[in-house]
């Protein structure tokens, strides 16, 4: 039951961290800044309190897809708030948290077909904490390239009121997603290596296609990458290469559990 305080208390903090942000946003200055922070550590912290009871279990480690989904979450709302110290990323809360509330109402759920493993190897342990971590900043990407499509489609039709007034210059806006690109692909890099060394055969037939997928998703990173600096890239085309990319890699990362664990 107190685990269960830990995650109804996470959420409640979660709401009024997006409503003060919401408020932010419709205004143009950020003067319920220090209350975002307030409530979103608040809630980072119960999350975290939370999920260590759901992932350490009795039976033994339970990485199922739902733990896993709400794990990626709480790491990009910590991204957030620490890249917010030196950029101006709050307003990706106003997508990160909606998807956090979700991913702990579903984490609430039963998973019956998901079996606790009662060890984890060290090696293992390590290239999951990698793979997750690299997961969570592309995904943070992806929701920065959702906000810079949202900003391309208002200065176009000339709404530049409200919200789009709120937003960093759209150079910024392109800076951070392509940082955010460079540090993706660095840790996926290093996840794919920790998986060379500590799995195995990554080309088992249990994980063969979420290693294709995973390879696939590096190679559309690497070329939007090389595209921006070789051919200046910008815009549309970066924002959709990165969901496509982000796209590939989550049917790679989820999409498999997806399947084992509910489908069959």
């Amino acid at each position: 039951m107190t685990a269960f305080y830990f995650g109804a208390g996470a959420g409640f903090f979660y709401i009024l961290g997006l409503v003060f942000q919401g408020l932010d946003l419709r205004g143009k200055e950020q003067t319920h800044k220090y209350r975002v922070w307030f409530f979103c550590t608040g809630a980072v912290l119960l999350h975290s309190a939370w999920l260590y009871r759901q992932i350490f279990v009795a039976e033994g480690v339970d990485l199922g897809l739902y733990n896993i989904f709400s794990l990626v979450s709480l790491q990009v709302i910590i991204l957030v708030l620490l890249g917010s110290a030196y950029a101006q990323l709050e307003n990706l809360l106003i997508l990160a948290i909606p998807v956090t509330l979700f991913s702990i109402v579903l984490a609430i759920l039963p998973n019956e077909s998901y079996q606790p493993r009662q060890l984890i190897d060290s090696g293992i342990a390590i290239h999951i904490l990698i793979s997750i971590l690299a997961y969570s900043v592309l995904s943070l990407a992806a929701v920065q390239a959702l906000l810079l499509a949202f900003q391309n489609r208002q200065i176009k039709q000339h709404h530049t009121n409200d919200i789009i007034a709120t937003l960093p210059p759209i150079e910024k806006m392109e800076s951070l997603l392509f940082l955010m690109l460079w540090i993706g692909i660095g840790l996926l890099s290093a996840a794919i290596a920790s998986g060379y060394i500590y799995l195995e055969d990554m080309f088992a037939q249990h994980v063969v296609h979420k290693t294709v997928l995973t390879l696939v998703s590096w190679i559309v990173f690497a070329i939007l990458l090389w595209g921006r600096y070789q051919l200046g890239w910008r815009g549309s085309v970066a924002i959709r290469w990165t969901w496509v990319g982000f796209s590939i890699l989550m049917l790679a990362f989820l999409g498999s559990k997806l399947v084992a664990e509910i489908v069959l």
